[in-house]
């Protein structure tokens, strides 16, 4: 009886979160339709201006603008990834490259979904295409071996992976804990990341669960 009953719960957890995971892909991929939209009509006017006043457009949908935008993200991301879009935006802006509209951080995020050398990292951050997320290793050499437990999981999280409390500056009164770039990663991305092709799913989840009972958002250790 209590096995069915933990089948049961382990499928209504599953369902849950393959649920809320389609959600959230749903509503980005809207996002990013009415973001490209947006700059495709904001490309026409720029190019209309510019051959009004017979000069080359400063903003181009797929000109100079946006090899230099992804060239300059893709730079930063080889040496040193994930950022999460702010950061990305900040250190754009300072290299006089700006992304402008009502939702900046929003038409940053439709120009890198358009490149497929970047790919999303959760919770607003991004990374190159093809990289597992920092740290690996291979999960050091899938944990020396054997079965991958929950338990196993856990214990290899915990190695890399602490309480920002530890290390990470706080400020209430700017939002919290100042992450530079360098996070929160969150127990279920970084194990699937690292295990999703080695270790069961389920096996993933109660390791993830029980991690977040600890803390939701973690840091790398230093």
């Amino acid at each position: 009886m209590m096995s069915n009953f933990e089948d049961l719960a382990k499928a209504y957890r599953r369902q849950q979160r393959d649920l809320a995971r389609a959600q959230i892909d749903a509503l980005q991929k809207f996002q990013d339709e009415v973001n490209a939209m947006f700059y495709d009509e904001q490309a026409k006017l720029q190019q209309l201006i510019a051959d009004y006043l017979d000069e080359e457009p400063k903003l181009p949908g797929e000109g100079t603008f946006t090899a230099d935008l992804t060239g300059a993200v893709h730079a930063m991301l080889t040496e040193q990834r994930p950022l999460h879009r702010k950061v990305i935006h900040d250190r754009l802006k300072e290299q006089g490259i700006h992304v402008g509209g009502k939702d900046a951080l929003g038409n940053l995020s439709a120009y890198l979904s358009n490149d497929s050398r970047f790919k999303t990292a959760g919770r607003g951050e991004w990374t190159l295409a093809g990289v597992s997320l920092l740290p690996s290793d291979f999960a050091d050499a899938l944990i020396e071996y054997g079965p991958i437990t929950p338990e196993k999981m856990k214990t290899w999280f915990l190695r890399h992976y602490e309480d920002p409390a530890h290390s990470v500056p706080y400020a209430g009164s700017d939002g919290g804990y100042q992450w530079s770039g360098q996070g929160p990663h969150h127990s279920i991305e970084v194990l699937t990341d690292q295990f999703g092709d080695t270790a069961d799913e389920d096996d993933i989840l109660q390791a993830a669960n029980e991690l977040d009972r600890e803390c939701f958002d973690w840091a790398i250790r230093a």
